[in-house]
Parts: C-alpha cells; sequence; structure tokens
C-alpha cells in the first residue's frame, strides 16, 4: 500500500499537482517517518510550494538521520538558493553531495548555476562539463553549460549547447526560458519572445518565463534595447567593476565640468556631454519603471508584471503627471513653486522607480523614499506659500536625492555579487 501511495505521489509531483501530493507524503510521513523515499518526496512538494521554512526542516531531520544521502545535501542547497540565496552554505552543501555521489550530473549542474549567479562563468563551465561527462544528455548541465558560454562571450558554441538541450528535451519549459534570455542578451527580442511564449505555453506559471516575456515586450523599444545591452553588460561585471563604471562615469563628469569651468571657450563641447551623462544616468533608473507603464497599456503585458513591479509604475506615473503640472504651471505662472514641482515630479522617479528593486534590505529604500518624498512636499508646500524655493527642506530633498543613487546601488550591487 505504501509503495503505490509513493508512486501515485510521484505522478502528482510530475503533473505538478503539488498540493495534492503533499497531502498524500504527509500522511506517509507520519505513518513512515525513517522512509527515505517519503521524506525526499515530502520535502519536494513543499520546496516547489515555496514552503521553505517547512521543506527545511525535513531535510535537516533527514540529514540527520541519513547524513550519507547526498540527494538530501542537494535538497538544501536548492532551499538556501531559492529561499534567501545562501550560496556559502549552499556551495558546502553541493560539495558534501558531490564527495557522496561524483557521478550525479544533477549536483554538478547546480553548482554550475550558482558560480553563474556568482558572476564566475569559467568555474560554471567547468562544473557543467563535468556534469555532462556523468550524463551528456543532463538538461540542466546543458542549460548551465550554454549560459556560461555566452557569459564568457562564447556565443557560437552557447548556441551549440541550446541546441543539444532541445535534441534531447525539445518541450523543456526552462530551455526555453533560458535560451528566450540568452537571445535577449544577444539583442534577438522578437526570437526570444517565442521562447518564453513556448515556455509559458508548457509551464504557465515558470517565473522566469513570465520576467522574460515581459522584457521582451518592453524591449520593442528602441531606447529600451539601449538600456538592456547595458543592463546586460553591467550584470556580467563583479562588484569592484560595477562600482568601477559607476565611480567611473561620476568621475568623468566633474572632470568636464571643471574643465568648463577653467577653459569657458570649451563649454558649448563639453556642456552637451555632461547633458547626455546625466541623461543616460537618470533613464537607467527610471527606463524600467517607465516601460512597465506602458507594458500595463498591453492587454496582456499587464498580466506579466508583479505587484511590486505595477505599484512602482504606478508611482512613477503619478511622479510624471506632477512633473508636466509643475511644467505647465511654470510657463503660465513663472512662480517658483511651480517650476520646483517640476524637478519635484521629474526627480522622485528615480527613487519610486528603484525602491522595490532588492530583494534584500528593500524597506531601507522604501523609508528612504517616504522621506524624500515628504522633504519634496514640504518644500514645494513653503515656495508655493511665499517662501524662497531654495529653503532646508529643499536643500534636505536635494542632498538625499544625491545620496540616494550610491545607497541604492551599493544594496543592488552587494544583492547581486554574494
Amino acid at each position: 500500500m505504501t509503495d503505490q501511495m509513493i508512486q501515485r505521489a510521484t505522478v502528482l509531483l510530475q503533473q505538478r499537482k503539488f498540493k495534492e501530493a503533499e497531502v498524500i507524503l504527509g500522511r506517509l510521513i507520519t505513518e513512515n517517518p525513517h522512509n527515505i523515499d517519503v521524506m525526499a518526496l515530502y520535502a519536494e512538494s513543499l520546496l516547489q510550494q515555496d514552503k521553505y521554512d517547512k521543506a527545511m526542516e525535513v531535510v535537516n531531520n533527514a540529514i540527520g538521520l541519513f547524513p550519507d544521502v547526498p540527494h538530501f545535501f542537494y535538497q538544501r542547497a536548492r532551499l538556501r538558493i531559492y529561499e534567501n540565496r545562501q550560496y556559502d552554505e549552499a556551495e558546502k552543501d553541493l560539495q558534501q553531495a558531490i564527495t557522496l555521489n561524483p557521478q550525479e550530473a544533477d549536483y554538478f549542474a547546480l553548482y554550475a548555476l550558482i558560480k553563474i549567479d556568482r558572476k564566475q562563468f569559467q568555474q560554471a563551465l567547468e562544473l557543467a562539463e563535468t556534469g555532462l561527462e556523468a550524463d551528456p544528455e543532463n538538461i540542466q548541465a546543458l542549460n548551465a553549460r550554454s549560459t556560461a558560454l555566452l557569459k564568457l562571450g562564447r556565443t557560437a558554441e552557447s548556441f551549440n549547447s541550446i541546441d543539444g538541450a532541445f535534441r534531447h528535451d525539445p518541450h523543456n519549459a526552462y530551455t526555453h526560458a533560458n535560451h528566450g534570455w540568452g537571445l535577449l542578451e544577444k539583442g534577438s527580442a522578437r526570437e526570444a519572445l517565442q521562447h518564453f511564449t513556448e515556455a509559458l505555453r508548457i509551464d504557465p506559471n515558470m517565473e522566469l518565463a513570465q520576467a522574460g516575456m515581459a522584457e521582451a515586450l518592453k524591449a520593442r523599444y528602441f531606447i529600451y534595447r539601449i538600456f538592456m545591452k547595458f543592463y546586460f553588460w553591467m550584470g556580467n561585471l563583479t562588484a569592484k567593476y560595477q562600482w568601477g563604471v559607476i565611480i567611473g562615469l561620476y568621475l568623468i563628469s566633474k572632470i568636464l565640468q571643471g574643465v568648463a569651468r577653467t577653459y569657458p571657450s570649451t563649454e558649448p563641447y563639453v556642456l552637451p556631454v555632461i547633458i547626455l551623462l546625466v541623461a543616460f544616468a537618470f533613464s537607467t533608473w527610471i527606463i524600467s519603471p517607465l516601460s512597465n507603464l506602458f507594458l500595463r497599456l498591453n492587454k496582456y503585458g499587464r498580466h506579466l508584471l508583479d505587484r511590486n513591479e505595477a505599484l512602482s509604475s504606478n508611482f512613477v506615473g503619478i511622479s510624471l503627471l506632477l512633473a508636466a503640472a509643475g511644467g505647465v504651471g511654470a510657463l503660465v505662472t513663472g512662480n517658483a513653486g511651480w517650476v520646483l514641482l517640476l524637478f519635484y515630479g521629474l526627480t522622485m522617479m528615480m527613487p519610486l522607480g528603484a525602491m522595490f528593486s532588492p530583494r534584500r534590505k528593500r524597506q531601507v529604500l522604501v523609508i528612504y523614499t517616504a522621506a524624500l518624498a515628504a522633504a519634496g512636499a514640504v518644500a514645494i508646500a513653503l515656495a508655493f506659500s511665499g517662501g524662497s524655493p531654495w529653503n532646508i527642506f529643499s536643500i534636505v530633498y536635494a542632498g538625499g536625492l544625491l545620496l540616494f543613487q550610491w545607497v541604492a546601488n551599493a544594496i543592488m550591487i552587494k544583492q547581486n555579487n554574494r
């Protein structure tokens, strides 16, 4: 009877009916608390429903009872990644799993994907290829190899690898989604859209494909395609190089400003470059939420945004309306309050667009943005009441806005380079 129920639960997991599988396995684990197969399947059913705490409890208990079973270390590594990106601990678990069973390709594939997230692309490639030596048809390892090769600039080899994955399993949702992201990075948004569509046909709830679909739809706009190229380029850099680019752009603008002040004759040539640098830096903060705002007008695209993306685009849209009102008011009346409202509306798009971006320490940016909004609102109220537009609140707002860029960049770079 137990074997039949295990088989039934296994089929349900394969059919992605995780809740139904959990019910059966929960009953089985009560009756057979030390059954290895039941513990592994039960943890999997919980993991697939994002019930990470409960799944971790099951896996830790299993490791305590069966420390020589590599699969439980593999499951714990996945939990550490999915829940809060504990890469160091996940790598230790995978090293233990590989020590216990060096012939399991899935362990090497997951290890390679961690290395890709940590931007250690050469190590990722070596791990993926080691996994493929154990199982040349392992889909995860083929996908990891393809991504690592793409990040290393070996595009032709990357697409050959993904072709191999399609030959072994042409209806794998993850392969379609992964290939879609590779095509986006290459600049082939239209072809990427086809693969994201196919991935969502196979698995309608796949978040990787949903996010890719949203990016592919936004890539219809030329300006967003330019931003996307910069995003991918920056994303492939490690933390120290990302900071190098940010600080380098800042120093270049400061040097150019100094040149213009020292040699006034150069100002007509230098000023456009400074304006372009400032506009580019500003656009990198607002282009994603602005494009989300346009995406919401698409009857399909609006379903691809999560709650935070939709909320952020709403706030940015309101900020843009305030800027438009300030511009019209300034032209009609010339009142300093309207000018300040124009500045406020334009600049608040930056923190409003970025405040939900981090997965960790998100509340820091949300609180910071709320404080900026309050300071700016008081400054505008004082300006409209007859006071100077350069009051203490407008000064605090301007200073806080400059500091926000460094705080947000620090949080995002740390998050993406764990």
